[in-house]
């Protein structure tokens, strides 16, 4: 297509790799692509030049009706991807693949487990239908911990069942290494997810304001907190009070315990997989989809992924978006998700891998495969550009029911004061459509 152009990839480091970005644009020495979080773009849409008008992704057939580029997008790549690189009605970015998280779990402390349960409960009962309470009960058990749990309700069992202490309560094994703000990694995105499957309006329809600690009315009449209760949720695994106490705050971070085999469970995205086999070669461990509310039929995941973007400033814009076209291409597309084990942002290829389900809950599903399916269904919300930000208040959230005694209204009240605060400082997205029509 451009056999006279030279395409030089840098490797950054990513704790600098923002700032160092910025400063290169501001000098005029930046580079003609580049990657940005999917969550960062709003904030640097200013900097990226769209796809030009008439390019196109996807080859049309001249007898069909011409559709346009964010149609073809649409079609191309999964719902997440066109929520955070399509604003009115341009496309801003592609895509090459689609994280979402996932339960990372312990097959060895799992079958561990459920020896130490069997031997608790140790048949000395005379009676025969004693006898059958028992094995009952063990069954039960073995059952659950057969496999990784699909719902929260079985979640909370089979942490239990994992989670080990000792005479003086101290936690020998956590069965989930959740529910503190620093030392879980990712509890801000894990926490959003529990509130987004709980039905949770984050954000008004203007992304002014933060709504994640307000109440609404079901249908029934009564009133409900479906933030509040999902951040009950994630802070009851780390509140001593609670009988699904498993972790606290002297433990070492999720990935580390985990790596360790101090934690039999937690969540994380799928690229840290090859880091644990690297860092923890003798951890055994599978990967399966994220649980989800007992009763449901459309799942909810949660998405992360990079954009690959075009700059502003660069004096070859067409140049760039056909590079852009070429990479995300479905042929192109397949082969970096085969060779980087990489989750796809394909809409054809989530759909194929979500389509071998039987339910919602991706049973039997492992490996790479999870996080095709979970592609299909995953989604984030607006954070005004700041991610960052929003991370440290949600940390600051939990850590105050949790370490400081707040209530959990009390923290998230605070919590979403200050994320209105972040939204209301950016460019609202709805009144930079305005200005360009």
């Amino acid at each position: 297509m451009h056999p006279n152009v030279t395409i030089n990839y840098v490797k950054k480091d990513y704790e600098t790799y923002e700032e160092d970005l910025l400063n290169a644009l501001a000098a005029g020495t930046g580079p003609d692509i580049f990657m940005l979080r999917h969550d960062t773009i709003p904030k640097h849409l200013d900097k990226l030049a769209p796809a030009p008008q008439g390019f196109n992704l996807i080859e049309q057939d001249k007898n069909e009706p011409k559709k346009d580029l964010p149609t073809q997008f649409k079609e191309l790549f999964v719902k997440a991807a066109y929520d955070d690189l399509v604003y009115d009605n341009k496309v801003y970015g592609v895509p090459l693949s689609m994280e979402s998280l996932g339960l990372f779990y312990n097959p060895q402390l799992f079958e561990k487990a459920s020896e130490e349960q069997s031997q608790i409960l140790k048949s000395g009962a005379e009676s025969e239908a004693e006898q059958e309470k028992i094995s009952n009960e063990r069954k039960r058990i073995s059952n659950l911990l057969s496999g990784p749990p699909q719902n929260w309700t079985d979640f909370i069992e089979v942490t239990k069942l994992l989670t080990k202490k000792d005479e003086k309560g101290n936690i020998i094994r956590a069965g989930i290494a959740l529910g503190e703000g620093k030392n879980t990694i990712k509890s801000a995105d894990i926490l959003s997810l529990l509130m987004l499957q709980n039905n949770t309006q984050m954000t008004t329809a203007d992304k002014k304001t933060a709504t994640f600690n307000l109440s609404v009315k079901k249908t029934d009449g009564s009133i409900v907190y479906p933030g509040t209760s999902a951040l009950e949720f994630y802070t009851s695994f780390a509140r001593q009070t609670k009988e699904t106490y498993t972790w606290n705050k002297t433990l070492p971070d999720s990935v580390t315990a985990f790596g360790e085999q101090k934690a039999a469970m937690m969540f994380y995205y799928s690229y840290i997989a090859p880091i644990l086999k690297r860092k923890y070669p003798e951890l055994k461990f599978e990967m399966a989809p994220m649980p989800q509310i007992k009763g449901i039929t459309d799942r909810v995941d949660y998405s992360f992924f990079w954009g690959e973007v075009v700059s502003k400033s660069t004096p070859y814009p067409l140049v760039a978006w056909d590079f852009l076209k070429f990479i995300s291409s479905k042929e192109y597309a397949m082969q970096y998700s085969q060779a980087t084990q990489r989750p796809t942002a394909l809409l054809e290829k989530a759909k194929k891998a979500a389509s071998e389900a039987q339910t919602a809950y991706l049973e039997n599903f492992t490996g790479l495969n999870v996080f095709d399916a979970q592609a299909l269904t995953a989604t984030n919300w607006y954070k005004g550009g700041e991610p960052q930000k929003i991370n440290e208040i949600f940390q600051n959230m939990i850590e105050a029911t949790v370490e400081k005694g707040q209530s959990p209204q009390a923290a998230i009240d605070a919590a979403a004061a200050s994320v209105t605060n972040i939204l209301e400082q950016a460019e609202p997205l709805i009144e930079r459509k305005q200005k360009e029509l």
